[in-house]
This record gives C-alpha cells, structure tokens and sequence, in this order.
C-alpha cells in the first residue's frame, strides 16, 4: 500500500466533513463580498440619494450577514479540528498496533527514541494538514 492510500485510508470515513468545511470555506469567502456592497448601496442611496426608507433593511442585511461570518469564523476551524483529531488518533493506533506486533530484533536495530520521535512530530505535521492546510 503507498503512504497516500494509507493516508487516505484515515481520511475516508471524514469525507463529507471535510466536504462540508469546504463548502463552508467558500459560502464564507461569498459572503465577504456582501457588506462592502451593502455599504455601497447606503452611502450611494441612503446618504447621497436620500432615500432614508432604505436603511433600516440594509443595516438588517449588515447584521446578519456579520452575525452568519462570526458563527461560520467558528464552525469552519472547529469542523476541521475534529476530522484532524479523528484521523490523528486512528493513524497513532494503527501505527501502535504495529509496533506492537513487531519482534525484538526490530528494536535492536531501530532506537525507540527515533520511532517515538517519528511517531509524534509526523502526525502532528499530519493532523496541522488535515486541520489548517486544506481550508
């Protein structure tokens, strides 16, 4: 097995998570282009046009869509965490699991030191990925 099928071996059962983080990371990116727009439309007709029945509604947009960003600002790094935090501790059992199976001529030639070292900086690089690095 190559080391991308055994990774994406731990990534499948998070798919639609990490489908839905990045449908989320774009709805978000969307809706950064609204307020300058709204902004717009009140200096362009409330202010300059003097149409002041418009206001109300267009600071309503403004909150909610600033309401909807600060909740998704949320949700997106934390939908993320957890897909990173599953995979992170599925890929430390199996690699355990191994490790345990492995004879004592392996330890002679390999220093426990360099496994554990392997075994925690590699799959924190791998859980940094699966949380940061793909949104």
């Amino acid at each position: 097995m190559t080391p991308m099928k055994w990774f994406y071996s731990f990534i499948k059962p998070y798919r639609k998570r990490l489908f839905l983080g990045l449908f989320l990371v774009t709805f978000l990116a969307g809706l950064a282009i609204i307020n300058p727009i709204v902004s717009g439309k009140v200096v362009d007709d409330v202010i300059s046009g003097g149409q002041y029945d418009k206001l109300p509604v267009l600071v309503l947009i403004l909150l909610l869509v600033t309401a909807i960003r600060s909740v998704l600002r949320f949700m997106v790094p934390y939908n993320f965490e957890i897909c990173s935090q599953g995979v992170l501790y599925k890929m430390r059992d199996a690699v355990y699991r191994k490790l345990l199976m492995e004879d004592f001529a392996f330890y002679n030639r390999n220093r426990t030191g360099d496994l554990m070292s392997r075994q925690t900086g590699d799959m924190d690089a791998i859980r940094h990925f699966v949380a940061n690095v793909i949104s």
